[in-house]
């Protein structure tokens, strides 16, 4: 048990240092290209996606699932920097959050299999909807509590709000590495 916990911690510090160097240097290189005005300003978006994703991908390949990180943690720097200006960049990111999010309810949804939802029972089902309709909006009634929001917003809020999708996929894509495709047989992951 102690070499599993140690082997998931060092495995949790390698992906930590592979994603924080990684998201460090291309966040410190795009705000160089930015300041220096190496990028025009129709080319910021494209240049800024680019180098997003060999982030993305650098970072994987130094250490496995280390990529969202290394994004993250260059997005953060990129959004609190005041060196260059990235309004370009922010007006890009918000239509393809928009354009990302849709496209990862419809790989998620396409991952389930017929068998998958023939095999929710009774108790799967209540249990969704337990999730869904006490669960969910109790929370957000909870977090809402000390606002000026109307009972009508925070039900609104109840059922429409995001629930984590990005959070969901990652897990969603994580359990298939550590279960197995369609297999309930937990293996090192």
């Amino acid at each position: 048990a102690d070499n599993t916990v140690m082997h998931s911690l060092l495995s949790a510090g390698q992906a930590l240092g592979s994603g924080l160097i990684v998201g460090v240097a291309c966040a410190g290189f795009l705000v160089l290209m930015l300041n220096r005005y190496w990028i025009p300003d129709y080319l910021q978006s494209p240049v800024t996606l680019s180098l997003v994703v060999v982030a993305f991908e650098l970072s994987n390949k130094m250490h496995a699932e280390s990529g969202l990180l290394a994004v993250t943690i260059m997005g953060m720097l990129l959004a609190n920097q005041r060196f260059a200006a990235v309004k370009h960049v922010v007006e890009f990111k918000e239509n393809l959050r928009v354009l990302l999010i849709s496209s990862l309810f419809i790989l998620l949804a396409a991952r389930l299999g017929v068998e998958d939802i023939k095999r929710i029972d009774l108790g799967g089902l209540a249990f969704m909807l337990a999730i869904i309709l006490v669960v969910r909006p109790a929370s957000v009634w909870l977090a809402t509590i000390g606002t000026t929001l109307s009972w009508k917003e925070k039900f609104w809020l109840g059922l429409v709000a995001p629930r984590g999708i990005v959070a969901a996929a990652v897990a969603s894509g994580r359990s298939r590495a550590c279960w197995g495709w369609r297999s309930w047989t937990l293996r090192a992951c």
